[in-house]
């Protein structure tokens, strides 16, 4: 138990260390969208991306007592070591590239114990978590129909996936007596297309 602790409290600390800020915008800008009552119109998240180690084949070393064994494709957060590049898993087990030619050369059963020697190298890749795994900062622009002649708009903001209601605004923008039409709110700049029955037809401007 004690060693399980250990690792997580690792794990934890070396995921925040190795954070990176990223953005994730949806959809992309450009590109012709049509939004119906009630649906997104632009996404955006903000969020910490943790490096992870994605072996390509399971990692299996048998020891007199028992198997150390990692599975292909479970994310591996990167540790210090005096290896080249060293990774562990949530459930213990971490994997050891001694000389940094993107192949694990050893693995142990959990961070603090010795590491033994693997009888073929596995290879690895690095990659980011995906968005929204750790958490976030979402901000999400809803289209809400016509009222008369303006066109209405829902803005939400999300911290960790809960809504947060203080920050939950209504927008109305003039609707143009012709189309295309130039719209601004909250830094989302986009061009409204047209509107009718089928929704908002617009393409988000850069």
């Amino acid at each position: 138990m004690r060693i399980a602790l250990q690792t997580a409290l690792t794990l934890a600390i070396a995921s925040q260390a190795n954070a990176q800020p990223r953005l994730s915008v949806k959809p992309a800008a450009g590109v012709e969208q049509t939004a119906t009552v009630g649906s997104t119109v632009i996404e955006r998240l903000r969020y910490d991306a943790i490096p992870v180690a994605i072996a390509e084949q399971d990692i299996v070393r048998a020891v007199l007592w028992s198997t150390i064994a990692i599975k292909a494709g479970e994310p591996l957060a990167r540790v210090q070591s005096r290896s080249a590049y060293k990774a562990c898993s949530s459930s213990g087990p971490c994997a050891l590239d001694d000389d940094g030619d993107g192949t694990f050369d050893r693995i142990s059963e959990d961070f603090a114990s010795g590491a033994l020697k693997l009888k073929a190298p596995v290879r690895y890749v690095i990659t980011d978590t995906p968005p929204g795994a750790t958490g976030g900062f979402k901000q999400v622009l809803s289209y809400l129909g016509m009222s008369g002649d303006t066109i209405r708009f829902s803005y939400r903001e999300f911290s960790d996936d809960m809504a947060r209601p203080a920050f939950t605004e209504e927008f109305t923008v003039p609707a143009g007596k012709s189309f295309p039409q130039d719209v601004a709110i909250k830094d989302v700049r986009m061009t409204v297309i047209g509107i009718d029955g089928a929704g908002l037809r617009y393409r988000l401007e850069p």
